[in-house]
């Protein structure tokens, strides 16, 4: 921060004697020291009374200076020039391009484009509306001022907010005399008188009254204040007043303007008009020549800033340009490419400038700050009550950007279960979003594989409109469905890509034959055996291994022995069975059943499940290992992972933070299996934190995870406790998520191609700038795996080629050859596999069509660019709670050059005494040598 020094060197007496008394001692002294030399003169030389009294009075002299203790004091003036913030938003929503208006600019594009037009334009806009701005921040000083509790505080303390009220009237009238030096016709006529006779108000009444204010106010005292108090709300009221009819007569005579400008000047507003906002921003920023921030520079010291998803400074450069995305970011295009932005430009933190201005701001406090931005705030706290907290100075926000929404209708968050069981009811569920059309009727369809299912017409009754739609349709029969919920495009309507939503569902055959074992009835053998028993979807067969009756079917001779036996099971759940049961060649027959495409459920148990296992083949099968670190004293807290939200298998709530609420505090562990740490390759769907925690460690254990295991699936739950699902709400949830693990388990085993080659994917949906996993798993007619083969797998759209990975063989499971997509095109993909060993098999199988699996990829619809408007009303609430203002960008000039911006003068003083100088010890004993030499030389005693 830039600073000037003056100084100021004055003379300081610090005698403890009084100047009196040492005059007549030295005078005396003085006497006395001639009258001596004088008599002692007569005894030698008369020539030696200079020689012998001299040197005695410089001695006297000395002696009273020193007594004296004169002193020198500095005084030093530093003036620190007063601090203001400019913060500038550079987040994806900042190049957006508004739409322009079709024949003549509104007050907004006048406002913004101004510098482009006409200098007399801009003169006369940036004159009302400085004038505008200064009555209104006049307003809100009263208002402070007004809002003095007498039983705390006297109104005597306003002084000096009367004084800046006055000079914030007088500069309103300064600017209206600018407007008013040129003249007008007609309509602007009219307008000026209106001006006229406002300017007038607040030189003669305005003003006056506020004057009143100040000279009462060293006489005011608490039995007075409410008098006083009412002639203050006065005041601030009729300023209100002026204010607002300032307003009126701003947008009156911009209108006016707007609609005479000639053919040349409009053609230059519209190219001007058509940039981005954050190219109007910098056009206007950078106008060095004169305007808002030259004027601003040459009185404070500027503090710029940048924001969007964070805040950071550029200590005392020029300007910071915003960067060049590299494609426009509108709602026209919100599925372009962001992959070379920033991704902290994807949100806006309005918080973040703040929190950086207040570290930054510690040793010397903010003036005032600018705040440029569209308000697209949807990352961090709220901004609000930040702001206010912090106290950082008056806030003067300049939004950018149309306030109205842009006429669209989005479909978005659209859902539905990934696999059901035939003559199931699919429930599809999506949002959809309506701006700017209130009354208009939309007709929102689902389609299943292109047939129409059901029509619906919502007639939205708010600008911003949301509502949630759900449809249900029944799945006669198995196989692959495509759901499409889709609104009808409105010839209006200024994007249409974003209308519909589409899904992919497996439908599977009707019953799910299920092998489910433990040793004793635990609850959640008890619960899950009596809810298989009530499913008609499900055709289980329970056994207990310790029941002294002999269990039935296949267990009635023990548990499978063979491959062929495991598979006459879709699911095979084991409880805390034992080794004895579950011996090693059972083990590896299980093994190859779940390598070959079976799917297992393990449920850990304190006896056997899975500790007594460790050495053994069924080992290699858990998707978790030993845990080294030791349990959590306390009961442990459940956790959804990023890949638990986004499973169907965990999802018991459409809401997010409902569903983490559910798991968190419906089901309580109090004891976890060791063997709860994943290995490198599990998928962890809940994690397991202390009680006392905000979210799982790094190496936090497992509840639930799973991975693949040859072309099957081992799912591991940690504790048997998932049937506290059941306290409170019965077979609702409980229910919910078995059956979602049933079908979301064996779903791989249907989809994606035929028996000897199969194509998957980590899921069915992904974002636009997400990987997509891809694997084929390859065996021949007796389920061997196929290895060494040339394996590659094409993405085609309509019917295109959109791209191709060759696939390469992974090393840790026979058959299996994996690769990644990078960026695949927004839009339902075909993923074919493809190679000679692949034709060959589907050749021998007797498949002839193409082993493919389906994804669906979402648009990078960022909630930065869901809502592009600017939000005016969260700008004025920001305004309101740090006692500034919303102001458009021409009536920053005149504000500025009015706001209190006074240097802080910092005094210091240094004070050095004159007395004891080294010289003066020198003088003396000079003085008396020569006293004495003189007086051996002239033979006096």
């Amino acid at each position: 921060m830039s600073a000037d020094e003056t100084l100021l060197t004055e003379w300081t007496y610090a005698a403890a004697f009084s100047p009196g008394l040492l005059w007549g001692v030295g005078v005396l002294a003085a006497i006395g020291i001639v009258l001596l030399a004088v008599a002692e003169a007569r005894l030698s030389r008369a020539g030696i009374v200079a020689l012998i009294a001299l040197p005695r009075l410089i001695v006297v002299a000395a002696v009273l200076w020193m007594l004296v203790g004169l002193s020198i004091r500095t005084e030093t003036r530093t003036a620190h020039r007063a601090a203001v913030a400019v913060m500038t938003d550079v987040s994806a929503s900042m190049s957006v391009r508004d739409p322009v208006s079709e024949d003549f600019p509104d007050a907004r594009e006048m406002r913004w484009a101004v510098a482009s037009i006409d200098p007399a334009i801009r003169v006369q806009l940036s004159a009302l509306d400085g004038a505008t701005a200064c009555a209104a921040l006049a307003e809100r000083t009263l208002a402070r001022v007004a809002g003095v509790r007498p039983d705390t505080e006297q109104l005597s303390d306003g002084a000096d907010e009367l004084e800046r009220a006055a000079a914030l009237i007088v500069a309103s009238a300064e600017q209206l005399d600018r407007f008013l030096d040129r003249s007008g016709s007609g309509d602007e006529a009219a307008l000026r008188q209106q001006a006229a006779t406002i300017r007038r108000v607040l030189r003669d009444e305005v003003a006056e009254r506020i004057r009143t204010l100040q000279r009462e106010a060293p006489h005011a005292h608490n039995d007075a204040d409410a008098p006083r108090r009412e002639r203050l709300n006065e005041a601030r009221q009729a300023t209100a007043d002026v204010s607002e009819r300032l307003a009126h007569v701003a947008e009156a005579w911009t209108a006016h303007a707007a609609h005479h400008l000639s053919p040349t000047v409009m053609d230059s507003w519209r190219t001007a008009a058509e940039q981005r906002r954050f190219e109007l921003l910098e056009a206007w920023t950078n106008d060095r020549a004169g305007g808002w921030l030259a004027g601003l520079e040459r009185r404070a010291d500027l503090h710029h800033y940048q924001f969007a998803g964070s805040a950071w400074h550029f200590a005392g450069g020029a300007w910071p340009a915003a960067d060049e995305p590299s494609a426009p970011l509108g709602p026209e295009n919100a599925g372009a490419d962001f992959e070379h932005d920033d991704p902290a430009r994807l949100v806006t933190d309005l918080a973040a400038p703040f929190r950086q201005l207040a570290a930054d701001a510690s040793a010397k406090p903010i003036g005032a700050t600018v705040l440029l931005t569209d308000g697209a705030h949807n990352s961090g706290p709220d901004p609000v009550t930040t702001a206010a907290d912090l106290q950082l100075g008056p806030l003067f926000i300049v939004p950018i950007g149309r306030t109205e929404p842009d006429r669209d209708v989005v479909v978005h968050h659209a859902r539905a279960p990934a696999t059901v069981f035939e003559n199931d009811v699919v429930i599809v569920e999506a949002m959809l979003d309506a701006y700017d059309l209130v009354g208009r009727a939309l007709t929102v369809d689902l389609h299943c594989d292109d047939v129409l299912i059901e029509s619906r017409t919502i007639v939205p009754d708010a600008e911003m409109f949301v509502a949630r739609l759900r449809f249900e349709h029944t799945a006669d029969s198995p196989g692959h469905r495509r759901y499409t919920v889709a609104a009808q495009p409105l010839p209006d309507e200024r994007v249409q890509d974003n209308n519909e939503a589409r899904l992919d569902v497996e439908v599977m055959e009707r019953q799910l034959h299920v092998l489910l074992v433990d040793r004793l009835p635990r609850w959640e053998f008890r619960f899950l055996s009596n809810l298989f028993k009530r499913d008609p979807r499900v055709e289980a067969e329970v056994a207990l291994l310790d029941e002294p009756r002999a269990p039935v079917g296949w267990i009635a001779s023990g548990l499978p022995e063979t491959v062929s036996q495991w598979e006459a099971f879709r699911v095979v759940i084991l409880g805390d069975v034992d080794p004895h049961e579950l011996n090693a060649d059972r083990q590896e027959a299980l093994a190859a059943y779940v390598r070959q495409g079976g799917t297992l459920v393990v449920i850990a148990g304190s006896a056997s499940m899975p500790t007594a296992y460790q050495g053994q083949p069924f080992e290699r099968l858990l998707p978790v290992q030993r845990c080294t670190a030791p349990a959590f004293s306390d009961e442990y807290q459940l956790f959804l992972t990023r890949v638990g939200l986004e499973t169907p298998v965990t999802q018991l709530e459409a809401d997010e933070d409902a569903n983490r609420r559910l798991w968190r505090e419906q089901i309580t562990v109090h004891e976890l299996s060791p063997w709860a740490c994943p290995r490198p390759a599990a998928h962890v769907l809940i994690a397991c934190g202390a009680a006392s925690a905000v979210a799982p460690g790094a190496d936090a254990p497992a509840l639930l995870s799973w991975h693949h295991y040859g072309r099957g699936r081992v799912v591991y739950l940690a504790a048997p406790v998932t049937y506290q699902l059941r306290q409170r709400f019965g077979d609702q949830y409980h229910h919910r998520f078995w059956g979602q693990l049933l079908r979301w388990a064996v779903a791989r085993r249907l989809a994606g191609g035929a028996e000897t080659v199969q194509v998957r994917t980590d899921k069915n949906q992904y974002a636009h700038d997400e990987p997509v996993r891809v694997s084929v798993q390859l065996a021949d007619l007796d389920r061997q795996p196929v290895r060494s083969a040339e394996v590659s797998v094409e993405a085609t759209q309509d019917g295109r080629s959109v791209g191709r990975v060759v696939l390469h063989e992974d090393g840790t499971e026979g058959g299996r050859y994996v690769g990644v997509f990078d960026a695949l095109p927004v839009g339902t993909v075909a993923l074919t596999a493809q190679g000679p060993q692949v034709a060959a098999l589907l050749a021998g199988e007797g498949v002839d069509t193409p082993a493919q699996a389906r994804v669906q990829i979402e648009p990078a619809l960022h909630k930065e660019l869901r809502r592009t408007q600017c939000d005016l009303a969260l700008l004025t609430r920001l305004a309101d709670a740090t006692g500034g203002l919303v102001v458009p960008p021409t009536a920053l000039e005149g504000l500025i050059a009015h706001l209190e911006l006074d240097a802080d003068v910092a005094v210091t003083y240094a004070t050095q005494p004159a007395w004891n100088r080294g010289w003066m010890l020198w003088l003396i004993i000079g003085c008396l040598s020569v006293e004495w030499i003189t007086r051996k030389l002239a033979g006096l005693a």
